[in-house]
């Protein structure tokens, strides 16, 4: 009986020994299979109807031939350099497309992905918007170099470790401003926080974590003059995956609808919730953190059942 016992003993370390070793074999042999895989687009979005040359960054990018969106009106073509004397073809730019943007594509954001040797990558978002587009030059870190921003101006930015980027709004009187940072709602790893500053650099507004991590501020001018937005991360990191969308604009902006589901194929009382809404009215008990709203009623009749597609 102790022989068998020792003969069975044996027999299960063997065995779990064997299983051991099968299952990190097949955890090394996964680990190593490389994946295209998508990390940046830069920059990561741009007005209707134009078009812009975006550089991607990731991992195992090898060969890559197509860069694609969820909407076909948004369409990429890879940047190539000329054809060498012993070259048969154009020399294609691995990382670098030129992606048009069609004039009818509605705002929002949307999915992008990258094609190449090692599959389809993962998504990343690139946002479509109405405003004017601005590139972050990256030597904004005071009030002194702020970069000049025309309101109604969007800005693709990246933040720095230990600094904010800083941008100059001239307003007049009574203009209400909404300084609305994209950050989060694309992907980014940015906690941005948002400051408003006079000419003479005293803080006049702040904001954090507005719409989850991503930072509002909705300011009106006190006087004709020059006003300063900084933005940075809440504690001051930095690098690649901390970028920004910044939209300053005075256009209306809508926080939200009431009710929030219409009735397909009819006519809908709904009442908009929001800042400079055009006609609207100040809002009894609607406030968003401390600033009163307008509201403005509307009729809208929602398509009927059949009209939607799946």
């Amino acid at each position: 009986m102790r022989i068998q016992s020792r003969i069975a003993g044996k027999s299960n370390v063997f065995l779990a020994g064997a299983l051991c070793l099968v299952i990190l074999l097949a955890q090394t042999s996964t680990a190593q299979l490389p994946v295209t895989s998508l990390s940046t687009l830069t920059p990561n979005g741009a007005k209707q109807g134009t078009e812009i040359e975006v550089t991607i960054g990731g991992g195992d990018q090898e060969t890559l031939t197509q860069l694609v969106f969820s909407h076909p009106g948004i369409t990429a073509v890879q940047k190539t350099n000329p054809q060498g004397e012993f070259d048969t073809a154009p020399i294609p730019v691995n990382n670098v497309f030129t992606v048009t943007i069609n004039a009818d594509v509605p705002p929002g954001i949307y999915d992008a992905r990258v094609i190449g040797q090692y599959g389809v990558s993962n998504p990343r978002s690139f946002q479509v918007g109405t405003l004017e587009e601005l590139r972050d030059p990256g030597n904004n870190h005071t009030i002194e170099t702020a970069t000049e921003l025309a309101v109604n101006t969007t800005v693709t930015g990246v933040a720095d470790a230990a600094k904010q980027d800083h941008y100059k709004v001239d307003l007049k009187l009574g203009q209400r401003i909404i300084a609305d940072v994209v950050a989060q709602r694309i992907d980014s790893k940015l906690n941005a926080t948002l400051v408003l500053y006079d000419a003479e650099g005293r803080e006049l507004a702040n904001n954090t974590d507005s719409i989850g991590r991503d930072a509002l501020l909705d300011f009106t001018a006190p006087s004709d003059g020059s006003y300063y937005v900084a933005l940075y991360d809440f504690v001051y990191a930095g690098g690649g995956e901390l970028f920004y969308r910044l939209n300053v604009h005075d256009r209306p902006h809508i926080d939200f609808v009431s009710p929030a589901v219409l009735k397909a194929g009819v006519a809908n009382k709904v009442t908009v919730y929001g800042r400079n809404l055009p006609g609207g009215k100040p809002a009894e008990n609607a406030a968003v953190e401390g600033v009163g709203l307008q509201q403005l009623e509307l009729d809208i009749t929602a398509p009927a059942i059949d009209q939607v597609s799946s």
